[in-house]
Parts: C-alpha cells; sequence; structure tokens
C-alpha cells in the first residue's frame, strides 16, 4: 500500500515528498530524486505522519505510524523511538487479513500550554472497530498525554483544528468524522453518522454533533469568520446517499458549546469545502462543491455570492496562490476524472485529464519559485 505526505524538511518553502510503501519510507525531492530512506520491518506497514518541532527554533523529526501485527506505533525516526498507541486484534474476515489500525494524520501543536509540541494524532481502523479518534503524544516527555476513542473513523484527509478559542493558553481540538457503518460505538458516538467532535486540551469532550444518516462525511473549518471576532465553527455535510431526497446541510455552529447560529440547505450533496478570503475583501467566503454540479460561494452568513455550473459533479480540494499573484486559485475534479484550476473569476485556466478515471484525492506540494 502507497502512502503519500508533502512536507517541508529543509524549511526553505519547497516541500519535499514523503512516500511509504509497505515497510519502506522515502523522502524524495519534487523531481523524484530519493533525498534519504527508512526501513522498518519486513512485514510492517508504515503511513508517513510528517516533520514536526518539538519547539520552534529546532529541528525537525520524521513521524510515522507503524502497524506491526497487532500494535500500532507512533514512531520518531530521527531520534530512534516510538510508542504504543494501541494494541488490537483482527475481529473480522471482511477487508484485508490482519489487525487494520492506522494512523492517517497528524500535526504538531501545543495544546495544553507548557511550551512545546504535542503531536494530535487521527487513529483510524476498518473492520476491526477499535481505536477510532485522537491520540494525542508528549514529544517533550515520550509518552501519552491522552487518547479519546469514539465509535467512527475521523476523516484523514480533512483538516482538524487545534485552537485557542477561549484564550486560556491551551488549545481545543476539532474534528470531522465519516460515516462508515460497520457497527462502530464508543463514547456515545456511533459510525451510523458523520459528526463533529469538540475536545478539551486534557482530552474531555467539550461537545459533539451528530449529522444525517445520508450525509457520508463532516467537513470542518474553524476560525474567526465575521466582525464578531469569535471563534466559529463552518461545517458541511459531505457526500452520501444520491438516491435519497434529503439535501446537505452547511452549518456556521458557536465553537464553545456546538449550537447552530445559521444553517443552509441547497443543491444536492456538497463534495468539499475550503474556508478562506478567496475575494480578497478582507472577509471569509466558503467555496464548496456540490453533486449537482456546481461549484458555489458563500458569504459567512451563507449568503450565495456566486456560482458555476459544470455539468457534471465537482470536488473541491484546495485553494491556494498558486503563482504568488497575489489571487487564490481553486483546484477541482470533474467527476469524469478531470482535474480543473480555476482563476478567481471562476475560469478554467488548466485542467488534466486523469488516465484512471475519478480523482479520489490530490495534494498540494509547495514550491516558492513558480
Amino acid at each position: 500500500m502507497q502512502h503519500l505526505k508533502p512536507a517541508d524538511l529543509e524549511g526553505d518553502g519547497i516541500d519535499e515528498i514523503i512516500e511509504g510503501i509497505d515497510c519502506f519510507t522515502y523522502i524524495k525531492d519534487q523531481c523524484g530524486i530519493i533525498l534519504g530512506q527508512f526501513t522498518a520491518r519486513k512485514d510492517d506497514l508504515v503511513c508517513p505522519l510528517g516533520f514536526f518541532k518539538l519547539k520552534d527554533g529546532l529541528g525537525a523529526n520524521l513521524f510515522v505510524s507503524i502497524l506491526r501485527g497487532d500494535t500500532l506505533f507512533l514512531r520518531n525516526v530521527y531520534e530512534n523511538r516510538q510508542i504504543v498507541v494501541a494494541i488490537g486484534k483482527d475481529i473480522s474476515k471482511a477487508g484485508h487479513p490482519g489487525y487494520d489500525a492506522i494512523i492517517r494524520n497528524a500535526l504538531a501543536s501545543d495544546i495544553d500550554g507548557d511550551g512545546y509540541n504535542e503531536i494530535v494524532c487521527l487513529v483510524n481502523t476498518g473492520f476491526d472497530l477499535w481505536p477510532r479518534g485522537i491520540f494525542v503524544y508528549d514529544y517533550k516527555e515520550n509518552k501519552e498525554l491522552w487518547p479519546y476513542w469514539i465509535g467512527c473513523n475521523p476523516y484523514p484527509w480533512n483538516d482538524f483544528f487545534c485552537v485557542d478559542i477561549n484564550n486560556d493558553n491551551k488549545k481545543e481540538i476539532f474534528f470531522g468524522t465519516i460515516r462508515s457503518s460497520n457497527g462502530g460505538l464508543e463514547n456515545g458516538v456511533d459510525d451510523f453518522h458523520p459528526w463533529i467532535i469538540a475536545l478539551r486540551p486534557d482530552g474531555k469532550l467539550l461537545w459533539q454533533k451528530e449529522l444525517n444518516e445520508d450525509a457520508y462525511r463532516a467537513d470542518a473549518f474553524v476560525g474567526i469568520i465575521d466582525t464578531t471576532n469569535k471563534y466559529k465553527v463552518v461545517v458541511c455535510e459531505t457526500q452520501g446517499n444520491t438516491q435519497s431526497d434529503y439535501i446537505n446541510q452547511l452549518f456556521i455552529l458557536n465553537a464553545g458549546n456546538g449550537t447552530v447560529e445559521r444553517y443552509i440547505q441547497t443543491g444536492k450533496n456538497f463534495l468539499g469545502m475550503r474556508v478562506c478570503d478567496f475575494n480578497r475583501d478582507g472577509k471569509i467566503e466558503i467555496v464548496t462543491g456540490n453533486y449537482d454540479g456546481k461549484l458555489r460561494i458563500f458569504d459567512c452568513n451563507l449568503e450565495l455570492l456566486k456560482e458555476k455550473d459544470f455539468g457534471t459533479p465537482v470536488k473541491i480540494f484546495y485553494i491556494n496562490d498558486l503563482d504568488g499573484d497575489g489571487r487564490k486559485e481553486i483546484i477541482l475534479a470533474e467527476q469524469n476524472g478531470r482535474l480543473l484550476i480555476l482563476n478567481e473569476k471562476l475560469q478554467v485556466i488548466c485542467s488534466f485529464k486523469s488516465p484512471y478515471g475519478n480523482v479520489i484525492n490530490c495534494f498540494l506540494a509547495r514550491n516558492t519559485t513558480p
């Protein structure tokens, strides 16, 4: 199995590519030249997570997830140390043989306000059900800080957020999940719905919100989006049952308690969401793809600003200034496998047709030299 992760090893604004294949991890430049390699044991399954620093000013270390038999490890490669995240067992004949836990995504953030970063990990399993949720590693002391397990999987390729919403120098954790529907249940969270989960810095539940069972996953953004200068959570119900009459919802939630402040239903099934100041007007916009073929841009009050109809389902991947001209471009994919780049006028400026059909995911690697 292959895993890819862009990450800036040298701190020069140019991403290297970390590639995990079975028990091998390669660090490559953007021309494919191998810069480094880590080899685990023969039967290990390795997933690269990124380069993380204990604190600003220190060097970055490569972290990977390693599944060795029935044990899941988080490993600091350069410092040659690792910690057990979970010990499980293969409980299902479905899927691949063997225990199927993995850490799919992680970030470094000072959760407890001690001046040192923790590594916050999204832990997933398939048919073996446990563990699923958040594992926080105390980088400085090389020990588990806390886990918080739930019944459904965090969505591994979505952003998740560590944010100090109440100015106490500690950070809350927010993430969305997927509806895997294979029988998971823990801490009151099942896997027959997508959820938004908010955790306190000490690993206790702040709040959780169950979304509609006809949606497949919950995309989330946490930030200051309007003139109230307070953190909000933007939530997008994404994908789901296309045969259902249900229309996905787009929410604005109170970050402190999860109450719904605004919501809309439009189109059919949303296919991805990105939140940024797209129009360069100092205000936040919410950009969504949709199964009905329309890219839509909403303001912070969920009022529709503009839309474009592509005539086929379109999925949002990234919004970024790709060429350094101060204007943001949108990267999206059509259902037929065509990857598009749009300018801020929503004009197509670049396209690429995948020879392998529908584009499931893509990664954006930074390069300071356009």
